[in-house]
């Protein structure tokens, strides 16, 4: 009997000590996790104080430690606006200088806000729009021997 009461004892020890390293293990992980969260915490901290302070020296003098990486900023904010640009051209839009929503190019009025915008006619309709008959009111082409414009009704023939 003494040999399976020492078994029982063993295998009653070996398993406490298993149960305990997976409490460790657990807690272990625990407590890593709460340092992960603090660190991503103050890298958070970092940036926003890395914002801050450029946006609060951004429009004056730097000191030369950051000069080199306030240029990279400005740099990068350069290459977005020109891509920006780009997207635009080939979306077919542009920006309402009233509220500064993209609308599209061939929109006079912002749906937005409803400022007037000037729309950009190609080269070939300016010369085309110089040569044809335009009413005087609103500068629509006019339909052949029409006597009055189609678009705002001002008479353009005389009667």
């Amino acid at each position: 009997m003494a040999f399976f009461d020492k078994l029982g004892e063993t295998i009653s020890s070996k398993s406490k000590e298993v149960a305990q390293k997976a409490k460790d293990l657990t807690d272990v992980t625990k407590l890593s996790a709460q340092i992960s969260a603090e660190e991503k915490t103050i890298n958070e901290l970092y940036f926003k104080i890395g914002k801050a302070y450029y946006e609060s020296h951004c429009d004056g003098p730097v000191e030369p430690a950051f000069e080199e990486l306030f240029g990279q900023v400005e740099s990068a904010r350069q290459r977005i606006t020109q891509t920006r640009e780009q997207i635009r051209e080939i979306k077919g839009v542009r920006l309402c200088p009233g509220c500064g929503k993209e609308i599209g190019d061939d929109v006079a009025f912002c749906p937005n806000c409803g400022h007037k915008n000037e729309v950009p006619q190609p080269e070939d309709a300016q010369a085309q729009a110089e040569a044809a008959d335009v009413c005087p009111n609103c500068g629509a082409q006019l339909m052949e021997d029409s006597a009055f414009c189609v678009q705002c009704g001002t008479r353009v023939r005389p009667e």
